[in-house]
């Protein structure tokens, strides 16, 4: 059996086979109809000879899928440049009056604690305390902080907000 070749012809919208160098083809229908191309497929036509609806049915939103990954893909970008940037960002809190300081990321990774010469002298207990209280404040301020840049992006995006606790 010798291979065949498809040629479009315009005027009757039909792919003709066409036997290849030489001998005929077989099994092979003379005409096969063609809907308006490819841009059917990818949602672009407005319909065709049968009542306008989309031969290919769902494949005809094609549009609106690559829209849907192409926003995707923006958002993916996004979150890591937020991620870039909570992890860059270094969020303060102290306690006893600026006697002990501790400083996190925008990540919640601690990156310093800091205590005054002084507060020492008022024993373990007093220390203990005073950094379990930055450390709590730093902690709240730094999730207050990634929660109001995640809103930010999930709201640039149309997604939806993250409920207050």
């Amino acid at each position: 059996m010798a291979p065949c070749t498809f040629v479009p012809t315009v005027s009757t919208r039909t792919l003709v086979a066409r036997p290849a160098a030489t001998g005929t083809c077989r099994h092979v229908p003379a005409a096969i109809p063609v809907a308006h191309g490819v841009r059917m497929l990818m949602g672009g036509g407005k319909g065709n000879e049968t009542g306008g609806k989309n031969p290919f049915g769902a494949l005809g939103n094609m549009g609106n899928i690559m829209d849907a990954v192409k926003k995707a893909q923006q958002f993916t970008e996004s979150a890591k440049e937020l991620q870039d940037e909570l992890k860059e960002t270094e969020i303060e809190a102290t306690a006893r009056e600026g006697m002990v300081k501790v400083v996190l990321t925008g990540q919640q990774t601690p990156i310093s604690v800091t205590i005054a010469p002084e507060l020492l002298e008022e024993g373990a207990d007093s220390v203990s305390s005073a950094v379990t209280d930055a450390v709590k404040a730093a902690h709240s301020r730094s999730l207050e902080y990634m929660r109001e840049r995640l809103g930010g992006l999930t709201s640039d995006f149309g997604l939806p907000q993250q409920p207050r606790q």
